[in-house]
């Protein structure tokens, strides 16, 4: 409990300083197309262009190519689960060689984006050199199998081993989002019907029409808040399932525990092992979804699967730091205060103003907390801005904390993300993704939890990019490039980081 208190009163101290640690949307991008994506993997075969080395024996897929896919792939390109075809079976993995040797030569796949400088990762699924040379030396010889006997057991091999979930959950009913808005925030409340305490260790949201659901957060609701989520949704009186939220879970003060969240790219997520959250008897979840209407209609039910340890474990709680963004146009700045171009138009236009991140971030105070001022954002810009930001912590030093899990969150415009630790006057990387695709968003958990110590220093990089090549298309048009800011809508901008936290 002492460090949960911690974790709250650095909201608190955060807020204060310039930053906001606390229960933040999760948003990315439906169907709305991003620059970004297409460019990121143009970028990614340009910088991983060249030809592995030719081996001096030939893979087949059984000695050699199959350990590889079943650690690395299967657990997404396998019946039921996100990938939209199977490698599970020689026949496929041979139908698909060439393919498979182009993803994994660009490392456009396994879509983890990670990497640079970034601490050594839990479950890593990414490629070695040396595996990907395998697999591209099997492929130019014509995917030979091999002999089956030469098979290695496979059991344990996957980073991403089958589960059977212990409960599945879903909003209350089929949901139709109001087609006169482009974005819209529900929350449905949900009873796990928990009559003890239950430890949560993984879990895997499953949207039910990945056209609009724009993300999803799953939100622990303390027994003593249950009443006033069930008020939420009594006072909501337009015919539709749950009730309005911006911001969170609808509710006033300080925000629950996230519990978990998905967003395009995202499959299940598992807990380190001995590590989860712990749900009380009585405790509600509240499901918040945003959804994206700019590239679609329809109906939506998602669902969750949650994933329980038998035994207690060492519990953890999410602190989300916003750093603020201000992106302007390329070229010269507008003096017309109504240019979409201008700051005031950004704000004016920022889609969920009634979001108090926003409306905090908009008169710079924050910003001169992050040792920035608003006229380097108005005096003229080439199209590529960077959002960074240092928080010293402060907390009691007999106090063991850790880091255990980071998640970098940006939207459309993002090129680049990275997080640092400063401990005397040296900076090392926790986590770093060179090139941003948000269509392949994940939470890494680290290999190695990073204890944080009194007097460190917490330092968030994201780069954009606002050229005109690099706008979203909306309805099949390129959109022109505006002056953008924090906002919860999709062709606003973030610069998110959300940390799993805990004792050590």
């Amino acid at each position: 409990m002492r460090i949960e208190r911690w974790v709250m009163g650095f909201v608190a101290v955060a807020v204060l300083g310039g930053g906001v640690w606390g229960a933040k949307n999760l948003s990315s991008v439906g169907e709305t197309r991003g620059g970004s994506h297409g460019h990121a993997a143009q970028e990614l075969l340009a910088q991983n262009g060249n030809q592995p080395p030719l081996l001096d024996y030939i893979p087949t897929y059984y000695k050699h190519v199959a350990p590889i896919l079943e650690r690395s792939c299967v657990g997404c390109h396998s019946d039921g689960n996100i990938a939209p075809f199977s490698l599970d079976t020689p026949k496929a993995a041979v139908d698909y060689a060439r393919g498979i040797q182009k993803a994994v030569q660009t490392r456009f796949m396994p879509p983890i984006r990670a990497g640079g400088a970034t601490l050594p990762l839990l479950h890593d699924r990414r490629l070695t050199d040396e595996e990907i040379a395998i697999v591209a030396n099997w492929s130019w010889a014509g995917a030979p199998l091999g002999k089956k006997s030469d098979a290695a057991p496979l059991s344990n091999a996957s980073s991403n081993p089958k589960r059977t979930p212990d409960l599945v959950i879903s909003s209350p009913a089929e949901f139709m989002p109001d087609a006169a808005l482009s974005d819209e925030y529900r929350c449905f409340v949900v009873d796990p019907n928990l009559s003890k305490q239950t430890f949560l260790n993984g879990y895997n949201i499953l949207p039910g029409n990945k056209r609009i659901v724009h993300h999803v957060l799953l939100y622990q609701i303390p027994q003593r808040d249950a009443g006033r989520v069930r008020q939420l949704e009594a006072e909501t009186r337009d015919g539709r399932p749950g009730y309005p939220c911006f911001g969170g879970s609808g509710l006033t003060g300080a925000q629950p525990s996230i519990l978990g969240a998905w967003a395009p790219g995202q499959s299940r997520v598992d807990y380190p092992i001995g590590t989860g959250a712990a749900l009380e008897a009585g405790d509600l979840l509240v499901m918040q979804m945003h959804y994206n209407l700019l590239a679609g209609r329809g109906n939506d039910r998602s669902t969750a699967e949650l994933y329980f340890s038998k035994s207690p474990v060492k519990a953890l709680f999410s602190s989300n730091l916003v750093v603020p963004v201000e992106i302007p146009c390329p070229g010269a700045y507008p003096s017309d205060q109504n240019h979409p171009c201008h700051r005031d138009a950004a704000y004016r236009r920022a889609e969920i103003n009634r979001d108090g991140t926003t409306a905090f971030l908009r008169n710079g105070l924050v910003l001169t907390f992050c040792k920035r001022q608003l006229e380097e954002f108005t005096s003229g810009s080439n199209g590529a801005v960077t959002a960074t930001c240092e928080f010293p912590l402060r907390f009691d030093e007999s106090m063991s904390i850790g880091v255990y899990g980071v998640l970098g969150h940006m939207h459309l415009l993002g090129t680049s993300f990275k997080l640092e630790l400063i401990r005397d006057a040296k900076a090392t990387t926790v986590l770093e993704i060179p090139q941003w695709d948000f269509h392949w968003q994940s939470s890494y958990w680290l290999r190695d939890p990073v204890r944080l110590r009194n007097g460190d220093t917490v330092r968030v990089t994201c780069k954009y990019d606002n050229r005109a090549e690099r706008q979203p298309e909306v309805n099949g048009r390129r959109v022109a490039p505006r002056y953008v800011v924090w906002g919860e809508g999709t062709l606003d901008e973030m610069c998110l980081t959300i940390a799993q936290v805990g004792g050590m």
